[in-house]
């Protein structure tokens, strides 16, 4: 049986190749990769069109005529796939070559419906993040064991397997989440996935290797205000998480509510950034009188002033 690989792509031309021929070189024999286009502006497609699957290995693209943002895109590669099992892998991101075979084996042996295995900044193998792995446990025990007992929880989707059957009980569950989400929208995933999971399993290897993007939403100094709306928006969906289902984990009012808390606390962290750039922008609107930044500084009031109700 197959293992999908779902890649969620929007203008990543110079970089998505790599990703989709790391999945290519699989030594599981059955790799179906999904890309999903998200209204990408470049030649994203072209490229993605141009490649071509080693025997054993397929490609499906799928296309949103605009863009949607990352957990859209997802989804659709979520129901598009025709793996037992969805690795998720960003398309400036690689997998390592035994990947999907290490991830099947252990997920088989545990009888697991969602899997966690190690991470690693490309090029720089010492800063893994396996020692964040989380322990083996079961049942209510999983949502409590990534969303409780971690300092830091591990709620990005990268290092993630989960079955099929899975994702898509968790995406029912998200219905309601109808706006283009692109932060944090992962933690929400994720968050439902442990809550209905009842067994898991856990490769204590680094099988996925990432770069730091500059220009991300995570990372970028220009995209403070963007990052407030989102932060609101993920705030907004994990108050409306309340699908029985979900729901009847015992842990999940505690692990909500510290979500919820964390997610508050990066937002403040965040709003900080915010504050020192008008400052920055008032001091050079009196040092030099120059207009850009008294119209820079405006807008970013106006903006704030929008995102903060």
């Amino acid at each position: 049986m197959s293992v999908s690989v779902v890649i969620p792509l929007f203008n990543g031309a110079e970089y998505v190749v790599r990703a989709i021929e790391s999945c290519f070189m699989q030594t599981w024999p059955e790799v179906q990769v999904v890309v999903v286009d998200d209204g990408s502006a470049d030649n994203s497609l072209e490229k993605v069109r141009g490649m071509v699957p080693p025997d054993g290995k397929s490609i499906l693209l799928l296309e949103h005529q605009k863009n949607k943002g990352t957990f859209a895109a997802r989804a659709t590669g979520v129901n598009g796939s025709n793996g037992k099992y969805v690795i998720f892998l960003d398309p400036d991101d690689i997998l390592s070559k035994d990947c999907a075979s290490s991830l099947w084996q252990q997920m088989e042996v545990e009888k697991a419906e969602i899997g966690f295995f190690g991470m690693a900044e490309e090029g720089r193998r010492g800063l893994s993040a396996s020692s964040r792995l989380p322990r083996l446990v079961e049942g209510d025990e999983i949502l409590s064991e990534i969303f409780l007992e971690s300092k830091n929880p591990s709620w990005g989707i990268g290092g993630k397997c989960v079955s099929k059957d899975l994702a898509v009980r968790a995406l029912k569950c998200l219905e309601y989440v109808d706006k283009r989400f692109i932060l944090a929208e992962d933690a929400l995933f994720v968050f439902a996935c442990a809550a209905l999971a009842k067994k898991m399993a856990v490769v204590e290897r680094d099988l996925y290797f990432y770069k730091v993007n500059a220009a991300s939403i995570t990372k970028s100094p220009d995209r403070v205000m963007e990052r407030d709306a989102q932060f609101a928006l993920a705030l907004e969906y994990f108050d409306k998480l309340t699908a029985k289902e979900i729901s009847e984990n015992r842990n999940f009012t505690k692990a909500k509510k510290r979500s919820v808390s964390i997610l508050k606390g990066s937002r403040y962290a965040n709003r900080r950034h915010v504050d020192g750039y008008l400052k920055c922008c008032g001091q050079a609107w009196g040092e030099t009188g120059n207009v850009k930044f008294l119209m820079a500084a405006l807008l970013c009031s106006l903006t704030l002033g929008m995102v903060r109700k």
